[in-house]
């Protein structure tokens, strides 16, 4: 990483052009590791950033847990007419969720429905997470209806936020029913899943 980095300053010295495909590749390496400063440092260095370079630098804002940086590079995005796709959609709202932006999370949830972008089994997690935070168990349970209506696969994360929110809302014969629709559709619950259940039925 320290070499590929090298190499980009002393091509910036020699005012040489860097092309976005080798500034993405940069930008990833620093992304997996969440460093989202030098990810977004490299961002805005970037002469012609496209979708997947904001997807990169809000990966990175994901992992640092850093739901305003993650606000403020959709704004660009915005500002300089870059259209998301649906992996910026759920991106943005992952970590937004982590930071417990809740409304925010609702708000690009309506946006990327807006925009045209079909939500799959991650942007409902995020959606369904976002509402088990508020203990908002009908609107869990309506995320997981859309799912089916959207003809998207229920996944485990999923259930288990839906179940979190069931708890919370004190909706125990909901949470047992749930479990066992879980079951029906053939996704084997987990270690969180019994521990959910299992404070249910205490």
């Amino acid at each position: 990483r320290a070499e590929a980095a090298a190499l980009l300053e002393a091509a910036r010295r020699a005012r040489l052009t860097v092309d976005t495909y080798t500034s993405n590749n940069l930008m990833m390496m620093y992304a997996k590791e969440g460093d989202w400063e030098k990810t977004c440092l490299l961002l805005d260095q970037t002469k012609s950033p496209n979708t997947y370079s904001f997807n990169i630098a809000l990966n990175a804002c994901e992992k640092a847990y850093n739901g305003m940086q993650a606000q403020v590079l959709y704004g660009q995005m915005k500002q300089l007419e870059i259209a998301p796709d649906i992996i910026t959609i759920n991106t943005l709202m992952s970590a937004l969720g982590k930071c417990n932006f809740i409304a925010e999370v609702l708000a690009v949830f309506e946006e990327g429905l807006d925009l045209g972008l079909e939500p799959d089994r991650i942007t409902f997690g995020n959606l369904i997470f976002a509402h088990s935070r508020t203990s908002n168990c009908e609107a869990a349970l309506l995320a997981i209806q859309m799912m089916k209506e959207k003809g998207v696969a229920r996944d485990r994360f999923a259930y288990n936020a839906a179940l979190i929110a069931c708890e919370k809302c004190k909706e125990y014969q909901t949470a047992i029913d749930l479990s066992k629709e879980m079951r029906e559709d053939s996704i084997v619950p987990d270690k969180a899943t019994y521990d959910i259940l299992l404070r249910i039925c205490r």
